[in-house]
Formats: C-alpha cells, structure tokens, sequence
C-alpha cells in the first residue's frame, strides 16, 4: 500500500539508507505532495539539483499550500543560481 511504502520510505531516510527510501518512494503509484517533497529531500541531500528540482515541482503541484515545498524549490533555484 501507499503508506506502507511510503512509512518504510520515511524510516530508511532516517537511517540514511537513500537508495533504498527512493525506491519505496518511487514505488507509490501517483505519490502525494508529501512523498513527491521526500524525493526532492532525498535528491537535495544527493547534491542532485535538477531532479530534486522536478520533484519540488511535482509536490507544489499537487499540493499549492505546502509552502515547505516551495521553499525548497526556491532553495534549489537558488543553489541553480536562476530566477524563478
């Protein structure tokens, strides 16, 4: 299920095991804006700008009032050195 995945995505992040929290995020089908943040997290944290780009993205989408969102895409423009 998706918050199965999604627990056991939390849970390795916290142990610092990013391969493995990717892959139980990635494995939910139509993640919701939290999950889509937690890649971008994940993706930030990896120093991999563009897809943690893609997936602040996707979180603010689906999510227009998740500021934390926001700001972290805004973080990673910034590290991007662009305008948004």
């Amino acid at each position: 299920s998706a918050s199965l995945g999604a627990a056991h995505g939390e849970v390795q992040a916290d142990k610092k095991n990013y391969d493995s929290a990717l892959e139980n995020f990635t494995s939910i089908e139509d993640p919701p804006a939290r999950i889509w943040f937690n890649i971008g997290c994940i993706h930030l944290l990896r120093d991999d700008l563009q897809q943690s780009l893609e997936a602040f993205n996707q979180s603010v989408i689906k999510d227009p009032c998740l500021a934390v969102g926001f700001f972290q895409r805004s973080y990673v423009y910034f590290k991007l050195h662009r305008c948004v």
